[in-house]
């Protein structure tokens, strides 16, 4: 008798956590959508610029640096329309600044640097439907230059061009501030997952100074010289465009964890 109810029991709990992951749609109501923990991968481009905080740095022309970013990021749901999505970057940043020495010498200064980055994005979501989530996020970044270089090219002069790998220059190892974005997310569901693909616009507003302690020493080469007066802070800004691909895997019913053939065998068990 105890085992005929605990086979009845059994099947029961199938019957309930099968039918509850159905769409079920009452009249009036819509069925809720259970978003869970997303694992992924993001690519994109990005343009930074040199912020400079002394003045007469700032007016000078500015080229932007574009390059490729790439990133990993796993996004944890938590109270309905907020998540938390952790992630590690990697993107080339930079920038270039040009000036004209003695009104005969075009002298340029270019900074490329490859950092590695992580990310700490808390993204809040103002779902249009459960398969299309628009989203805006801030986020805190923590990056370590790994790579790159710096040039300085002055035709006409002694030292007509000078280039060198950027850890051995101006640039300090590490860099930091807030990033703001806004997005859309896709959702697609699929037989054993929901497909996840997003579109991500970011500004990177970064905070901390970037010259080495050797570029205000006067100590770095290539060395800042003429107009170039490297006085005050430099930080790199940027912005980013990404696309993105993740998954959440299916929920699985208590029957579906015991095995494909459990539900055979508890239906014929006599």
């Amino acid at each position: 008798m105890i085992k005929r109810y605990s086979i009845i029991l059994l099947l029961l709990l199938c019957a309930w956590s099968s039918f509850a992951q159905k769409p079920f749609r009452p009249a009036g109501r819509k069925a809720k959508v259970s978003d869970g923990v997303v694992y992924g991968a993001k690519v994109g481009a990005s343009s930074t610029w040199l912020n400079y905080t002394n003045p007469h740095l700032s007016v000078l022309p500015h080229d932007l640096t574009i390059g490729p970013t790439a990133s990993a990021f796993i996004e944890v749901p938590f109270l309905s329309v907020f998540s938390v999505a952790p992630e590690i970057n990697v993107q080339q940043k930079g920038g270039a600044t040009s000036y004209i020495y003695e009104q005969d010498y075009h002298v340029e200064y270019k900074l490329k640097a490859t950092c590695v980055s992580a990310r700490l994005p808390l993204l809040v979501y103002a779902p249009v439907s459960k398969y299309f989530k628009p989203y805006v996020f801030g986020a805190a970044e923590i990056g370590k230059v790994v790579g790159g270089s710096i040039s300085l090219s002055q035709p006409g002069l002694e030292i007509p061009n000078v280039s060198l790998p950027i850890l051995e220059s101006d640039m300090r190892d590490w860099n930091w501030g807030p990033m703001f974005g806004a997005g859309l997310r896709v959702n697609i569901p699929l037989p054993h997952l929901t497909l996840v693909m997003k579109l991500e616009a970011a500004y990177n507003n970064g905070l901390s100074d970037t010259f080495s302690k050797q570029e205000h020493d006067e100590m770095a080469i290539p060395t800042n010289v003429h107009a170039y007066n490297h006085q005050g802070a430099r930080s790199l800004r940027g912005l980013e465009l990404n696309i993105g691909i993740g998954f959440t895997p299916a929920k699985r019913s208590v029957c579906d964890q015991f095995g494909p053939s459990f539900k055979s065998q508890v239906i014929s068990y006599d």
